[in-house]
């Protein structure tokens, strides 16, 4: 007979491991941008740009799951859309991305968060993949991008930590 195994799940906002993988592809995108013009580092650039985003959004929905002595993390929407993955928040954290969105001012063009996102929304994939025919860059502004991580990262790290018990089976 096999043992059962407790499982707690707790809800955190942020998620602190995943906040933290998010802040190592921000530092990358950092040491990138640090690089001498004409370095050819565009396409690590764009791709830890976009990821880090990713991650601070999943960071806002995720959940610590602490089963057999271990802590891991687990996203409660998986994917790299980053609409999908920004419209799958909580309703209370989702109003408070946005709102510190429109008061900070970063891109005059776009008063909703979600056109910013969904200007980005397939770049991940994009960049890694760009050799392919349908995977082609253009139009990409990274210091519009770097401003979005920035943004992210600023939020993230504004947010007191949130944790609510979930289940326990």
């Amino acid at each position: 007979m096999e043992a059962k195994i407790n499982t707690l799940k707790r809800i955190q906002i942020p998620n602190r491991k995943i906040k933290n993988c998010a802040e190592q592809f921000k530092d990358a995108v950092k040491l990138l941008c640090s690089q001498p013009a004409g370095s050819g580092l565009v396409l690590p650039l764009i791709t830890n740009a976009v990821f880090a985003i990713e991650l601070y959004l999943k960071a806002l929905n995720a959940q610590v799951i602490i089963a057999d002595n271990k802590v891991s993390a687990e996203v409660n929407c998986q994917g790299h859309s980053l609409t999908t993955l920004f419209e799958s928040l909580d309703k209370g954290v989702k109003k408070e991305l946005g709102f510190c969105y429109k008061k900070s001012g970063v891109f005059s063009v776009h008063a909703q968060l979600g056109a910013v996102l969904k200007k980005y929304n397939n770049l991940y994939i994009k960049a890694r993949y760009s050799f392919e025919r349908d995977k082609r860059i253009s139009g990409v502004s990274l210091t519009e991008l770097i401003k979005l991580v920035n943004f992210f990262h600023n939020f993230v790290f504004s947010l007191p930590d949130r944790e609510y018990i979930e289940t326990k089976t």
